[in-house]
């Protein structure tokens, strides 16, 4: 898990066009004392080619604690993605981070 008091993107992450695989932020170390993520967080792309999937096959961005795992799958080959990740917190705190997936061939 990636801490979310990073700057700029958290990590760069290389994905085979074939792959499903999760990613996750542990928000914890950013939390306020007795403070929760509200709801669902929000999973978006930008940059590349709007192909990379979010949450393919049924699955489902997740809360457990102070972590946020989502899913992802289908990279183009060659092309990068920004993955934005943004969440509300019980004290009306609005806070995004990102990452980068990059389409590789495996």
């Amino acid at each position: 898990m990636l801490p979310a008091q990073w700057n700029g993107p958290l990590a760069t992450y290389q994905m085979g066009p074939l792959e499903v695989l999760d990613f996750g932020i542990n928000w914890s170390s950013w939390l306020q004392p007795g403070e929760t993520i509200a709801g669902t967080p929000t999973v978006s792309q930008s940059d590349g080619d709007g192909l990379l999937t979010i949450n393919p096959n049924g699955n489902a961005t997740l809360v457990s604690g102070g972590i946020a795992t989502w899913w992802l799958s289908t990279p183009s080959v060659g092309v990068t993605y920004s993955v934005h990740v943004t969440v509300i917190t019980s004290q009306g705190r609005t806070v995004t981070r990102r990452i980068a997936i990059q389409g590789v061939s495996r």
